[in-house]
């Protein structure tokens, strides 16, 4: 569960839902997310995004 696509035919997350999440995550941890992660098509899995998060919040924390 952890590494299917959102976007995939198991779970079609529409894209709406996944900036939504994006903005919410970045407001909730008040962190920055990169949009190279987007862009890059990076946040795309759960482990995925949780590993986006975690860096950011080690970066913001200055601990990267």
């Amino acid at each position: 569960m952890w590494n299917k696509k959102l976007f995939g035919i198991e779970i079609q997350m529409p894209v709406e839902e996944l900036m939504y999440t994006y903005f919410d995550i970045e407001h909730l941890f008040g962190i920055h997310i990169p949009e190279k992660s987007l862009l890059d098509g990076d946040f795309d899995t759960f482990e995925h995004i949780c590993n986006i998060v975690n860096d950011a919040v080690c970066r913001s924390r200055g601990e990267a």
